[in-house]
């Protein structure tokens, strides 16, 4: 059974719930990201006491329990015997709530445990080498005996934690010592903790003893010179039954190009310790032998790597659907090169490019390609970009303009660029396809709003999905998507605005457009979704919109987290939805609503919540 908990409804009421006999089956238990603090941490461990769950799975990551949080869940966590993964990253734990959790660790099965992104220092580091030394008897807890046992703890992750050189000797002599061989441990991340060569002859010699059968180390962002480094591959060569597979070390300085020279020395000596591998030509063979999708997120290819993945797309034996180029440092360039193959109407179906360098100029690039005969392109992501207002405007007339036609007869095959031009690519080529364009946080303002607006009020336009979270539409960019909004033959289905500064008067204008868009016709406008995230909503804009429900709106999906909306606004709501619920048929009544991160009260959230559910 799994459970995924997200803080809705206040953090008493989910206590009390933990509480109740229906939780004695929670496998995992999701609460990160809910700002729960000490006094939360203590009601937590007081359920997880009475409750007798067999939680397999707890993440806290995101919180703010800091030292005396932990404090007080560590009791209970000896309790949990079933439980085997923790995650306590981004807590603000400190080495004394660190040394409280490891007087728990050797009472528990833990496999895995991720203390990432908190203040452990070089004091907590030790402290939790000394939780993995062998545990002196059995303790009791409350009422509660716990015995003692071998933590089979696998996986830890402890990385940015400014642990330095002396943390990382203190796990390394707790992690060669003879009275730790009961530990099991085989994945250790250690990245961004300001860990030197000194810290890095500890590591090695740890791996050279094997007494911990270490599989992955990673040591990236720290401060290795090469004698660290060398110290690490030396151990992997020359270690007792090394057993090592992977180890991370980009981000170091001072290591230079005659150390990846030693790795593939390294590698030829000892196939298990360390293996090269090269993204870049790794995907090139895929689409060589005819794979559909390719991710090379975060690759930084150097400046023809564009060019050789172009020429690999380009064999008649490609069939690649997938592409993305996710942080790549993709360039205009690039993409003109990337675009060229698209033209030639190779099946990319779905294309990612996101948080890339791309301007107007690459915008333009693809808007082009959009508009070539044979273009199957469904799904494009060009987020966190540069585009801005002329990149929108270049996507706009893509939208907006008439497909083109292939000049060829049916039924008669034209060999162009390899590529066989059939019927299928005239079939393309006369409608339009695309249907998803992400372009969240490119600086798109309200001129860019305004023709994008335009283009998806033309009949020619088929996108069902537009993103422009994070830019700067405002208050007159609502108001021209209010226009598309009140077209009922709009093909559009979800329509993300999160972040974009829209306040009252832009909600209240996209609420009028949903009403506009009733008009009484036959079909009705399709279901929307509608993201309207972080915009400084208050309950001017929610009574606008509650008015839309209830006369009718197609909202299926609307999200109002994190704006400024209070009890009022949340009961206006709430009757919107009881007053649509008979009145609706079932595929167009609103199936999620969020509101977390507003100050609207307990029983506010729960007439809302009852609302949803008695919809669904």
């Amino acid at each position: 059974t799994f459970f995924v908990v997200f803080l809705f409804f206040g953090q008493q009421s989910l206590w009390t719930m933990l509480k109740g006999p229906g939780c004695d089956g929670v496998a995992l238990l999701d609460l990160s990201w809910n700002r729960i603090d000490s006094v939360g941490a203590g009601r937590l461990a007081e359920a997880l006491r009475r409750c007798r769950t067999k939680l397999v799975s707890l993440n806290l990551e995101c919180n703010d329990l800091q030292d005396l949080g932990i404090e007080l869940l560590a009791p209970a966590l000896r309790c949990c015997r079933s439980l085997r993964s923790l995650c306590l990253a981004g807590n603000r734990i400190g080495a004394k709530g660190v040394g409280s959790l490891a007087t728990a660790l050797p009472h528990c099965s833990l496999e895995e445990l991720s203390l990432s992104r908190n203040y452990l220092g070089a004091h907590g580091a030790a402290a939790l080498g000394a939780a993995f030394r062998a545990p002196a008897s059995g303790s009791v807890t409350e009422d509660v005996a716990v015995p003692i046992v071998a933590c089979p703890l696998r996986s830890l992750k402890i990385a940015v934690n400014r642990i330095g050189d002396s943390g990382a000797e203190a796990l390394a002599e707790a992690l060669t010592g003879p009275s730790c061989s009961w530990l099991k441990l085989e994945c250790l991340d250690l990245g961004n903790n300001l860990i030197g060569d000194r810290g890095a002859f500890a590591l090695a010699g740890m791996v050279a003893q094997s007494r911990a059968p270490l599989v992955s180390l990673n040591l990236a962002r720290n401060r290795l010179q090469q004698a660290g480094a060398e110290e690490l591959l030396k151990a992997m060569e020359h270690g007792h039954e090394s057993r090592l597979q992977t180890l991370e070390l980009h981000g170091n300085v001072d290591l230079g190009d005659s150390f990846f020279s030693r790795v593939v020395m390294a590698s030829r000596r000892n196939c298990r310790s360390i293996v090269p591998f090269d993204p870049l030509q790794s995907a090139l063979e895929m689409c060589k032998a005819g794979c559909y999708s390719v991710d090379l997120t975060g690759v930084h290819w150097g400046a023809h790597g564009m060019e050789q993945l172009a020429a690999a797309m380009s064999n008649r034996r490609v069939r690649l659907s997938t592409l993305i180029l996710n942080n790549v440092r993709l360039t205009d360039r690039d993409m003109q090169c990337l675009c060229d193959v698209l033209n030639h109407g190779f099946g990319i179906e779905q294309l990612d490019v996101s948080w890339n360098r791309l301007t107007a100029v690459g915008a333009e690039s693809m808007s082009s390609a959009l508009q070539a005969p044979g273009c199957p392109l469904v799904h494009l992501d060009l987020g966190y970009n540069s585009i801005g207002d002329d990149g929108a405007r270049s996507f706009a007339f893509a939208l907006e303009s008439p497909p083109q036609r292939l000049t060829v007869p049916r039924g008669s095959p034209v060999h162009v660029d390899a590529v066989d031009v059939t019927d299928a690519h005239v079939a393309n080529a006369e409608r339009r396809v695309l249907r998803v364009l992400r372009l969240a946080g490119n600086g798109v303002g309200v001129a860019g709003a305004e023709c994008l607006a335009c283009a998806l009020r033309h009949d020619l336009s088929a996108l069902c999905e537009l993103h422009l979270c994070s830019n700067r539409v405002g208050v007159a960019g609502a108001m021209s998507f209010a226009n598309v909004l009140a077209n009922p033959r709009r093909s559009l289905c979800t329509l993300d605005l999160a972040v974009n500064r829209l306040g009252d008067k832009g909600c209240q204008a996209l609420a009028e457009g949903l009403i506009r868009g009733l008009g009484g016709l036959a079909p009705p406008p399709a279901p929307l979704t509608l993201n309207l995230r972080s915009n400084s909503i208050g309950d001017e804009g929610v009574s606008a919109l509650a008015t839309a429900l209830s006369r009718g709106a197609p909202l299926l999906g609307l999200d109002l987290s994190y704006n400024r909306i209070t009890g009022a606004g949340t009961s206006a709501l709430a009757n919107a939805l009881e007053h649509c619920r008979s009145s609706s048929s079932p595929d167009r009544t609103i199936t999620t609503l969020r509101l977390e991160g507003n100050p609207t009260g307990v029983e506010a959230q729960a007439m809302i919540a009852s609302s949803v559910r008695a919809s669904t």
